[in-house]
């Protein structure tokens, strides 16, 4: 009764209730989480991408998929989840590229609120960069935005930063604080050291799955 409270507080109807409390039960018991806390968050996140109802599967699954594989958990997840979500959806994202991101972070020890204030000021960052951000992007040759002008993949750009020949070992830490603000540089050098770990990386392995 709880659990469907909130999903009819978000504006699901009575089918889409139905349809969503299975998925949304499973991930409670995975994560061993409140049934009622668990239809709470998930909603929220549902809102924040503006998915919907029937997509609840899908974004339970990938959820699952994330805290599984990485140093987070449901709650945590979807705590991050609340701040970031909203940007994320405005920068074009998709749900589980942003859940493998968040999840990665978290193996950094940045998780819950500091993982998705993280990763909503790296799409501002990227989105809006100050004039010295903007002359690194160009200096480094990585293009933010795609020909009709919207943001690109992010795990695409920070790729494309990871693989950059004229970032190495020795200058990361200065190109990544030239990029991102303070808040978000932590997250993003973690996010940038991963992906140059190329078929290795656990942000494409999770994203892939994901979606």
């Amino acid at each position: 009764a709880n659990a469907t409270r909130f999903m009819a507080m978000a504006g699901l109807d009575i089918p889409m209730i139905n349809h969503s409390l299975r998925p949304i039960a499973d991930v409670s018991l995975i994560g061993d989480n409140d049934l009622g806390e668990v239809a709470d968050k998930m909603t929220n996140i549902q809102t924040g991408f503006n998915l919907k109802g029937n997509q609840m599967r899908q974004l339970a699954d990938q959820m699952t998929n994330t805290f599984t594989q990485t140093n987070t958990d449901m709650m945590m997840i979807a705590e991050s989840m609340q701040y970031a979500a909203p940007m994320a959806h405005l920068a074009g994202a998709k749900v589980g590229d942003a859940l493998a991101l968040i999840g990665v972070m978290g193996n950094a020890g940045i998780q819950a609120s500091m993982a998705g204030t993280t990763l909503r000021m790296m799409y501002q960052n990227i989105i809006n960069p100050n004039k010295k951000q903007r002359a690194l992007w160009d200096e480094l040759g990585v293009q933010r935005m795609d020909a009709s002008g919207k943001p690109r993949n992010m795990i695409d750009i920070l790729s494309d930063v990871a693989n950059n020949k004229k970032v190495n070992e020795n200058n990361l830490a200065q190109v990544v604080s030239g990029l991102f603000r303070v808040t978000a540089s932590a997250g993003a050098g973690q996010l940038i050291s991963d992906l140059r770990k190329g078929d290795n990386s656990l942000v494409r392995k999770i994203a892939e799955q994901n979606n």
